[in-house]
């Protein structure tokens, strides 16, 4: 189980630049909380988003939300990294190259990465979109907390409604299908629910996050969630709590 929550793309410090951006999404909504105010280029072809964290921050996830990348031919989605202010951004700039998976992008780095200016850089011709477009952008590390055991709840939740006229013919108000999530977790050493503690102080039920309940698999088992109760840590045995927590994905 892996917890993204400090993100330095929403640093103060933090600057946003792109290689172009739409007038009504400007590139600033990458760091945005709510995924769906998004930013757009204007363009497909060779793309880029930067941003510039003030200094080297250790970084060990990168994900981006509610992208509109294509899989099509001559698709090619890099991150890149570089602590040259002047960087040329060439061919030798220390890079990896992403999966694309719909919707969403993740990549975890097997140690900390350094790194002052980050970028996103694709390449997506016949986009039939006509732009590229980047929800939440995360960069920064992880809490992986210790426990003794795990369950867990996954609901799909459908808040669309049906509306009937007066005359009796229905129609649908159709919104996007989304997850409720509850974990209940035992055996949680005291050091860990410090941890726990200080993550809640600094989001509470107000700031989304992103929640990797099984860290093999992050692509299916990762969601961009806001919490819905405060979390509760009764007593288990000494030093050693359970926790229950429950949250909603958001956009």
């Amino acid at each position: 189980m892996h917890v993204l929550w400090e993100n330095y793309v929403k640093d103060p410090a933090s600057i946003l630049t792109a290689s172009s951006e739409e007038i009504d999404f400007p590139v600033g909504n990458l760091a945005h909380n709510w995924y769906k105010r998004a930013t757009r280029t204007t363009d497909v072809a060779a793309e880029w988003w930067k941003v510039d964290l003030g200094s080297q921050r250790p970084i060990r996830y990168f994900a981006l939300w509610y992208h509109n990348f294509e899989f099509i031919s001559d698709l090619n989605i890099q991150l890149q990294m570089s602590n040259d202010p002047l960087e040329a951004w060439g061919p030798g700039v220390a890079h990896v190259h992403l999966t694309w998976t719909p919707f969403k992008l993740l990549y975890r780095f097997s140690s900390d990465q350094t790194f002052q200016y980050w970028r996103i850089y694709c390449e997506n011709p016949g986009n039939s979109d006509g732009y590229l477009r980047g929800g939440v952008w995360y960069l920064g590390g992880h809490f992986e907390p210790r426990y003794n055991f795990m369950t867990r709840r996954i609901d799909p939740v459908d808040p669309s409604e049906v509306v009937w006229a007066e005359n009796r013919c229905p129609s649908s108000n159709a919104l996007d299908i989304y997850s409720e999530i509850e974990l209940s977790i035992g055996m949680v050493p005291y050091t860990d629910k410090a941890i726990w503690m200080a993550i809640f102080a600094a989001i509470g039920r107000r700031t989304p996050y992103i929640l990797i309940i099984d860290s093999d698999y992050i692509y299916d088992e990762s969601y961009y969630v806001q919490n819905i109760t405060n979390w509760g840590f009764p007593p288990q045995m000494k030093n050693y709590y359970s926790f229950n927590f429950e949250a909603e994905e958001v956009g």
